[in-house]
């Protein structure tokens, strides 16, 4: 967005409709994130936030009207310190046998019994 003016005038009326007061930070950061698209594109997302909200909106609001297509994870440009490797999710695996699992659901099925639950 280039009309700073035009982007203020909208930020400030999504902010008195919400009755919030919005700082100077907050309002450089939507426009640092409203930036790289045309005035004519922040216009129709503004418009759409408008009447599609039902609170004060988040700057994903926005990019999700203007860029709609769902980002892949390798996709996202991380700054550097703040992307790390996954971690490691061993913890995930299910390393019972077959006869620990039934064992686990059978306690399981008695537990809920007790308080008058079915479990299938």
């Amino acid at each position: 967005m280039e009309n700073k003016d035009k982007f203020k005038g909208f930020m400030l009326l999504i902010a008195e409709r919400e009755n919030r007061e919005i700082s100077h930070l907050l309002m450089d950061a939507y426009w640092e994130t409203l930036k790289p698209f045309s005035d004519e594109q922040c216009e129709k997302a503004f418009t759409h936030v408008w009447n599609n909200t039902r609170f004060f909106p988040k700057p994903v609001d926005f990019l999700e009207y203007l860029d709609p297509r769902p980002k892949r994870f390798d996709e996202i440009d991380f700054p550097g310190h703040i992307y790390q490797d996954p971690p490691n999710r061993d913890y995930l695996k299910d390393d019972r046998t077959e006869e620990q699992k039934d064992e686990d659901m059978a306690n399981l099925r008695k537990m809920a019994g007790k308080i008058g639950r079915k479990i299938e």
